[in-house]
């Protein structure tokens, strides 16, 4: 007897992993929401990035790390919510300083140590303009 694949309603085999997962953005995003709603940590982390914007940025990474994993380790690319719990806090850890938000809506703690010194030079720069107009 030959197991039956199940594929996306939406989008049958356009955007389907070697598992059946369909990565179209909406399915990613909808089955984020459908894992937020019973775990907390997951809701705090994915309504944060949404308030950022950088949703579209977090379903593409999380593609791209069950791409990677599936390559490196041969696993099927699952979503669940272990998985994702893990891959959501290392998006905002790391992963939002390479997203194509402006690096001043970046968090603090996500920006690189360079970045973090040379706006702290310009914001001393700004505060003491005038002392240093008055120098030159």
């Amino acid at each position: 007897m030959a197991i039956k694949e199940s594929w996306c309603e939406i989008h049958p085999r356009q955007y389907a992993l070697s598992s059946g997962l369909c990565t179209h953005l909406d399915c990613i995003k909808k089955i984020i929401w459908t894992h937020a709603k019973s775990w907390k940590v997951i809701n705090k982390n994915w309504s944060y990035i949404v308030k950022l914007g950088a949703a579209d940025d977090c379903c593409v990474f999380l593609i791209q790390e069950l791409l990677r994993e599936e390559k490196e380790q041969g696993k099927k690319p699952t979503l669940n919510p272990w998985w994702l719990k893990f891959r959501l806090q290392k998006y905002v850890a790391s992963g939002l300083r390479k997203s194509n938000l402006p690096m001043s809506k970046v968090p603090k703690n996500s920006r690189t140590k360079l970045y973090r010194i040379m706006s702290s030079i310009d914001a001393i720069k700004e505060a003491n303009a005038d002392l240093l107009d008055s120098m030159v």
